[in-house]
């Protein structure tokens, strides 16, 4: 009887490969090896299983096999990359023990496909990043907002004291508008690392929106790379103007990646009628007007065998230290979120172009904005209390020019001292939730203990947080987002103060409206 066929009763029906060495070559091996490998019996049979393993683990097999021949006992599965005869690899653990008493056979491997596991874990390790990056992000995104809001606060007070129309006045708006655009890339970071919600569309004019985005591609992408803007008066329509201007931004970056010797990024607006999405395949979108958003770049292409997968999360054929794998899978997820499509069109060689189709949502019925109007206070007093020296003095310069009163404290204790010592009424709180030591919520928690329920009003950049909706849950009604402008404090005070009885009174005090 011959070694296959004493082995085969024993290890043939295994789910995992197994092999048997005799002299380094293999003499048996089981269907589940067979298939792993890609090969039949007839051609595994006395070859040497290093020719199995790619390059660049050929010598890590080797230096198993050695180990294991002079007695060397194996304590964990060693992880090693096969190369199939389809040409495809996959990650395989091998153990590998000395066989006594049979003869013909000295070694036996063991591999088993752990190409899924491994895939797996690696989207558990992105995830886990993820979650440390979320952490970070809403980090950086309150020292960023304190730093945005003490500017915005400061040209406020700045604007107070000049004409309109003068050329200082002019520069102070485009410092406003960075300000707003910077708060908005905050909460972009926010959005994708899972700290903030998206908000309720509303409705804008594309050209406005992209604008922005093309002249920070300008100054950010390489100077090789030549970004170009083709414009077309389309009517508003309801969209995150936020989250479009990221999709932008993620599909230029992309676009650029794509051409490291320099190129061309063109991007055209137009609108397009779509009858019959089945007909494109497109079973669960409506039909209507849609706008359509073209980025073509004149970079390497996609090769087919990929263009599949690139809007899958963490995938990228970029090396994993350049790139997480987000950028198109974010794109896709907000133009899913807007009820819209993504196309894709590459040739390898002669560049990509991505549509975005967004719909153009038509008699939405909404209430347009008021004007926002500057709400004066009447002397009433406000404890402010805020750890970040610039946000402190700031807002209270701009509550003190809105007419009111106010006291301050750098922090949760110097706030319960002041109540303590009941030397001033106190109408109104405003209050940073993030301080070090003893935050927001928990100050506010001691307020109650020490004078029962109080007027505050909440600061935070992170609205969202589970702290923040804890607050709500502890009594506070009212929370302004940072940075905020003039106008969303005043109205924000305006609104707490008539809620505790404080008559109305609505002009527009010390500051422009």
């Amino acid at each position: 009887m011959t070694i296959m066929e004493r082995l085969e009763p024993l290890l043939g029906g295994l789910l995992t490969g197994v092999a048997v060495l005799w002299a380094g070559k293999v003499v048996y091996a089981n269907p589940a090896l067979c298939s792993l490998v890609g090969v039949s019996r007839e051609e595994i049979l006395g070859v040497d299983p290093v020719d199995w393993f790619c390059p660049e683990d050929k010598g890590s097999f080797k230096a198993m096999l050695r180990r294991r021949y002079e007695g060397a006992r194996q304590k964990s599965g060693h992880l090693l990359r096969l190369c199939t005869s389809g040409g495809n690899v996959i990650q395989v653990e091998l153990e590998a023990c000395l066989i006594h008493g049979i003869e013909a056979a000295d070694l036996i491997l063991l591999l088993r496909d752990v190409s899924q596991r491994a895939l797996l874990e690696e989207r558990l390790r992105q995830v886990q990043k993820m979650e440390a990056i979320g952490q970070l992000a809403a980090g950086i995104a309150h020292d960023f907002n304190n730093l945005l809001g003490a500017m915005a606060n400061y040209v406020t007070l700045l604007r107070a004291h000049l004409s309109p129309g003068s050329e200082t006045m002019d520069l102070l708006g485009e410092i406003q508008a960075l300000v707003e655009r910077g708060s908005d890339l905050v909460r972009q970071i926010l959005i994708a690392s899972k700290m903030e919600e998206a908000k309720e569309p509303r409705e804008e004019e594309l050209p406005k929106v992209i604008r922005p985005v093309v002249k920070m591609l300008r100054h950010s992408l390489p100077k090789r790379v030549k970004v170009i803007l083709e414009e077309r008066d389309l009517p508003p329509f309801r969209m995150d103007a936020a989250q479009i201007q990221q999709v932008i931004m993620n599909l230029c970056i992309n676009a650029a990646d794509a051409m490291p010797q320099g190129g061309e990024i063109r991007i055209r607006m137009e609108s397009q009628r779509i009858e019959d999405p089945t007909s494109w395949g497109l079973q669960k979108w409506q039909a209507g007007t849609y706008a359509v958003i073209s980025v073509s770049d004149t970079g390497v292409g996609i090769p087919p065998e990929v263009r599949h997968r690139i809007f899958d999360p963490f995938f990228t054929t970029k090396d994993e230290r350049e790139r997480s794998g987000l950028g198109l899978s974010i794109c896709y997820a907000i133009v899913k979120r807007h009820g819209g499509f993504i196309d894709v069109e590459s040739t390898p060689g002669a560049g990509t172009t991505f549509r975005v189709y967004l719909p153009m949502v038509e008699g939405t019925g909404e209430t347009p904005p008021r004007e926002a109007k500057i709400s004066s206070g009447k002397g009433e007093r406000i404890l402010l209390v805020e750890d970040e020296d610039a946000m402190r003095s700031s807002t209270r310069l701009l509550l003190e020019a809105l007419g009111y009163k106010v006291l301050v404290a750098s922090g949760g204790r110097e706030a319960l001292e002041i109540i303590a010592r009941g030397q001033e009424e106190i109408d109104l709180i405003l209050l940073d939730l993030g301080m070090p030591g003893m935050d927001g919520l928990e100050t506010y928690r001691r307020l109650k203990e020490l004078r029962g329920p109080m007027s505050t009003v909440l600061m935070t950049g992170l609205p969202q947080s589970q702290e923040a909706r804890e607050a709500l849950k502890e009594g506070i009604k009212l929370v302004l987002q940072k940075p905020f402008r003039v106008e969303q404090l005043s109205e924000t005070l305006r609104q707490a103060l008539e809620e505790r009885g404080s008559p109305k009174r609505v002009d527009t005090g010390g500051l422009p409206e």
